[in-house]
């Protein structure tokens, strides 16, 4: 069996299993998946088939290498572009920890083909809804955060530059 065929099996595998969503964000009020829902089950699933994931990260890109154990040399490798993290009361280390584990998390959900809440077709669209109607810098970037990672490429700079815009509208107010 070759890695692609391995990769399409533990996907397989995976979605037969009930895997509970355990995070719930409040403001958006839709629950979705932690990294802890799925890891576990996927490591499980991939000794199963023989499949080994790693995970990388570089300034500009996170990377997830799946190596077939039978034949090392027979990789496929997923990537996603870094974000940042601007979480308030957090040390720098924490927000990279945050960064890593989101981005950890988006690699799962692509290489797996999870299925999330279509909270990410509802985040590109009402994450701008959802910024004007912050009353607080804290919750803006809560909800910049959230659509942010949920978004990809143009989407993410269309969303930061309407973040930056509402940011310092709401700092004026505040001052």
């Amino acid at each position: 069996m070759n890695i692609y065929e391995k990769l399409h099996n533990a996907r397989l595998m995976l979605h037969k299993r009930e895997i509970k969503k355990t995070g719930w964000n409040d403001f958006s009020k839709y629950a979705y998946f932690e990294l802890g829902d799925f890891v576990v089950p996927i490591l499980e699933i991939f000794n199963e088939v023989r499949l080994f994931s790693k995970v990388t990260f570089d300034k500009e890109m996170a990377t997830m290498t799946i190596v077939d154990m039978d034949k090392p040399e027979d990789r496929i490798v997923f990537t996603s572009p870094m974000g940042g993290a601007a979480l308030k009361g957090t040390h720098e280390i924490q927000q990279i920890g945050a960064v890593e584990k989101y981005q950890r998390r988006y690699l799962y959900v692509m290489a797996m083909d999870i299925v999330e809440h279509d909270a990410i077709d509802a985040t590109a669209k009402d994450a701008y809804e959802q910024m004007d109607e912050a009353e607080t810098v804290e919750q803006l970037q809560e909800i910049f955060a959230a659509a942010y990672i949920d978004s990809r490429g143009d989407e993410q700079k269309k969303i930061k530059k309407h973040y930056d815009k509402l940011k310092e509208k709401l700092q004026e107010r505040t001052s």
